[in-house]
């Protein structure tokens, strides 16, 4: 299951721990691609701890 929707880099820890085993983001990234960098960072340090 991905979480989908509305999901914002400081939400990530917290849809994984809710259960997703992912997340999806389209528009955040296609407003700014730069973005994704923070996403994949939240993932990162969601999968730490």
């Amino acid at each position: 299951m991905l979480a989908l929707g509305g999901v914002r880099p400081g939400d990530v820890a917290d849809c994984l721990a809710a259960g997703a085993s992912g997340i999806a983001v389209m528009g955040p990234a296609m407003r700014d691609p730069a973005v994704v960098a923070d996403y994949r960072a939240a993932l990162a340090a969601a999968s730490r701890t």
